[in-house]
């Protein structure tokens, strides 16, 4: 939407009513998944040239069902936790 906002020379959410407006939202839609194909090729590409930053990015993302995923672990254990109750 910032690129159509500057062809424009109007704001961000200027250009967002005037995609609604000419009812032009399929359109937008459909070449925002056209650049998300492009972005998924090139990390295929980056995946076959063995880039480990790919390969780790597409393993966090599209591996989590295998357990390639990143967690935060807290442990509590050692915390107290002050509630205040009233009567």
């Amino acid at each position: 939407m910032s690129n159509v906002a500057a062809l424009l020379k109007c704001d961000w959410h200027t250009a967002n009513k005037y995609v609604d407006k000419f009812e032009m939202r399929e359109a937008f839609t459909e070449l925002t998944e056209s650049i998300i194909d492009l972005a998924e090729s090139k990390l295929i590409e980056n995946i076959n040239d063995n880039d480990n930053t790919a390969i780790i990015f597409y393993l966090k993302t599209k591996g989590k069902h295998r357990g390639y995923i990143e967690r935060s672990e807290r442990d509590y254990t050692d915390k107290t936790i002050e509630i205040g109750l009233t009567d």
